[in-house]
């Protein structure tokens, strides 16, 4: 064998052996990759499973159904509200100042019933007190509507009565000084 053979030789075994090496490696990192996205994968289900399962042993906030006010174990009371625009009022004084409640409606005198637990009867305290207010000074406010409204009905009615009676008053001076008059002509 001459040189240039034995050099073809040994260019085509390191080719080939290159080629298999390379081959390895991408294999090897391909593997690795597909490692990688499966654990990937495995710990966001984990993670996705684990904050689920956390979910169930923590407790709603805010508003929610009586079932779920009643998995907090503790004694439940409850207060009446007659309207629904009452109802969305009070949602907002609740949630302002954080306490836990649920609303069921009563069918029999179209109520809502407020459910809330014992242990939040004072703020619920501080809650109402705010509630109360906020639907006195809107029935005030109506209340004073409808107030300026009969009194301007009032002074109408007076204006009325005055006119009428001016306009009498008016038809008799005319009629006695026609008469003046024409008794002066004669």
């Amino acid at each position: 064998m001459n040189n240039e053979e034995f050099g073809k030789q040994v260019l085509v075994i390191s080719c080939n052996t290159l080629k298999q090496g390379f081959k390895a490696l991408a294999s090897f990192v391909k593997n690795k990759y597909e490692n990688y996205k499966r654990e990937k994968s495995q710990v966001k289900n984990t993670v996705k499973i684990e904050k689920e399962r956390m979910k169930l042993y923590e407790p709603y906030k805010g508003k929610q159904t009586v079932r779920q006010l009643m998995q907090h174990n503790q004694q439940l009371n409850s207060v009446d509200i007659s309207t629904n625009a009452s109802l969305r009022t009070f949602n907002g004084i609740a949630k302002k100042h954080g306490v836990d409640f649920a609303v069921k409606k009563n069918p029999e005198n179209n109520k809502y019933l407020i459910f809330f637990k014992a242990k939040d009867h004072d703020v619920l305290a501080a809650v109402y007190d705010e509630f109360a207010k906020k639907e006195l000074n809107k029935n005030s406010k109506k209340q004073s509507l409808i107030n300026k409204i009969n009194e301007k009905e009032k002074a109408v009615k007076e204006m009325r009565k005055d006119l009428q009676l001016n306009a009498e008053k008016s038809d008799k001076n005319l009629s006695g000084k026609d008469l003046k008059n024409e008794e002066r002509s004669l």
